[in-house]
């Protein structure tokens, strides 16, 4: 395709192409509206001689069918896949946001914390589609979306490819970028799952550095740092980082795929980990890269990533499972330690418009959101991101020396600190749909001290933490809202069950702080099982998206 946007105010069967947002080797990306549904999509339109090829026609639908099924909160939800007079396309929902590309131009290195916050995320969609039996191949900077509240997105999955399946494209054609490539790519070796986590090591180490791992002028400069450099060490570029992470990016970068990191969520974990001095246990058939000469001190033997029975995120739901008449199952082991998003900024965003790239640098039609100052800047989540991955070590408690008095003393403090957060944590609650001055008087009733015990003079722990909360009021809802029960509905479009709906705002109101953005896991009784439902801030309420196109709004 040329250099211009020839199709811009075209139609494309029941779409109206608006703006382009990206181009790529595999197609280009439009914002377009859909006049069927009546609403704004990324839509991609791949090369029309793709469409001539049986084989490659077969296998977009078929990634497409995997894709769809997937339902990771981190992979952005494709609406629809087929072909329109000779073209293939794909129909995305259409996100608000900017690629880690964006966000490094302006920002340079990120905060490690920030940095694996972002990784995390990744790592998450990474393992559900590698569940699913496909690989990415193209994991980069580029193709990251992060929107105001720190979500990202992994997108461009235009160029998934089966696992178990040939290449592609021949050597030296090979899709993705030179930078972020493995070994076993440019040698035209099999390409699997950990292929896919060294690339995500690259990325990290040019999130923690502000360069990438080989940088080079030319094909020929990247493709011999790749092939044959040592493995680079991120403390050399930056001297603040934790020689423990240092460990885990030479794991993630190895250039042997049987000896490197064997799952991108294993990475992740190892990576949250290494932020406190931690060195990760790895399996013993993939062990952790020593970048020291003395021998390293392993931790003591934990799970390689905190996923209940240790499936990856986003993929549990698929296992078969035995419902029982009456009741629901458990909902799917997905830790929303490394899934959760984080908190929006208190300014309002509006979910309308966005950028998608299509495999290279995107022309951005849409003017990037605003970029916030402070903790939370560019979109990028805070230092105080949910930890997930290996509990910090800590040393055993002190034996004898306690006398009796001391030790039914501070049993004592613990019953009232448990009973007063108990008791904030209600007045919390309670705030959705209640008014102000309800919450002011139970708040004003937590503030009363309490008397002194006979024993000796106890002081509760101020109650500043509550009390200074603001309490959360909701907005009126949008004009799209379809009440089901008092503070929950649900929204375009309106195929959403309420049953499926009150399930979700139950969630979330027992899931932490009201008007903050959060993942949650709904029971829909029609289609017996659970979906995990991204929960964020929206024109003063929540709103809840996921599933199967659901929409829910709690307010």
């Amino acid at each position: 395709m040329g250099q211009t946007a020839p199709r811009v105010g075209e139609v494309f069967g029941p779409y109206r192409l608006e703006s382009l947002l990206g181009r790529g080797g595999m197609g280009e990306v439009y914002r377009a509206h859909d006049t069927t549904r009546d609403r704004d999509v990324a839509l991609k339109l791949l090369p029309a001689h793709l469409a001539a090829d049986p084989s490659f026609q077969e296998r977009f639908r078929r990634e497409c069918q995997k894709l769809a099924r997937l339902g990771e909160p981190h992979i952005i939800p494709i609406h629809d896949y087929g072909e329109i007079d000779s073209t293939l396309f794909l129909d995305m929902r259409l996100v608000d946001g900017r690629d880690l590309r964006a966000i490094l131009t302006d920002r340079g290195r990120l905060d490690p914390a920030a940095a694996i916050g972002l990784i995390e995320q990744v790592a998450a969609a990474l393992d559900a589609a590698h569940a699913a039996g496909l690989v990415h191949r193209d994991i980069k900077p580029d193709n990251v979306l992060v929107t105001d509240s720190g979500f990202a997105y992994l997108i461009d999955f235009g160029v998934a490819h089966a696992d178990n399946e040939a290449h592609l494209t021949k050597t030296g054609t090979a899709i993705g970028s030179l930078a972020y490539m493995s070994p076993e790519q440019f040698e035209n070796a099999p390409v699997t799952s950990v292929s896919d986590v060294y690339s995500l090591a690259a990325v990290l180490f040019e999130l923690l550095t502000g360069r990438q791992p080989y940088p080079g002028d030319s094909v020929s400069a990247v493709t011999r740092g790749v092939l044959f450099d040592e493995v680079p060490v991120p403390s050399q570029v930056v001297p603040s980082i934790e020689p423990a992470l240092d460990e885990v990016v030479a794991w993630g970068l190895c250039k042997t795929p049987a000896q490197r990191c064997p799952s991108a969520l294993e990475f992740a974990a190892a990576a949250r980990a290494a932020l406190s001095g931690e060195r990760p246990r790895a399996g013993a058939d993939n062990p952790m890269v020593s970048l020291s000469k003395a021998p390293p001190t392993l931790a003591p033997p934990t799970p390689a990533v905190p996923v209940g029975t240790g499936a990856p995120a986003g993929t549990a739901e698929r296992a078969p499972e035995t419902i029982t008449a009456g009741s629901p199952p458990a909902p799917s082991a997905i830790d929303p330690t490394l899934i959760r998003p984080h908190p929006l900024p208190a300014h309002q965003v509006t979910e309308v418009a966005g950028h998608l790239a299509a495999g290279h640098s995107a022309p951005h039609q849409v003017p990037p959101p605003r970029v916030p100052t402070g903790p939370v800047a560019a979109g990028i989540p805070p230092a105080g991101y949910p930890q997930g991955g290996y509990p910090p070590w800590s040393p055993p408690p002190a034996s004898g020396g306690r006398s009796t008095a001391v030790i039914v003393l501070a049993t004592l403090l613990g019953v009232l600190v448990v009973g007063i957060l108990g008791m904030g944590g209600w007045v919390l609650a309670d705030s959705l749909g209640s008014s102000d001055d309800d919450a002011t008087a139970a708040t004003q009733t937590l503030d009363q001290p309490v008397a002194d015990q006979q024993t000796g003079t106890v002081t509760a722990p101020p109650l500043t933490t509550i009390t200074s909360t603001p309490t959360y009021v909701p907005a009126a809802p949008p004009p799209d809202n379809q009440q089901c029960a008092p503070g929950v509905g649900t929204g375009y479009p309106q195929w959403t069950g309420c049953e499926f709906a009150i399930n979700v705002r139950d969630a979330y109101v027992s899931g932490g702080p009201l008007g903050s953005a959060r993942v949650v896991n709904g029971w829909a009784p029609q289609q017996r099982k659970w979906y995990a439902m991204s929960c964020d801030p929206y024109a003063g309420i929540i709103a809840c998206r996921g599933g199967n196109q659901a929409v829910v709004y709690v307010y």
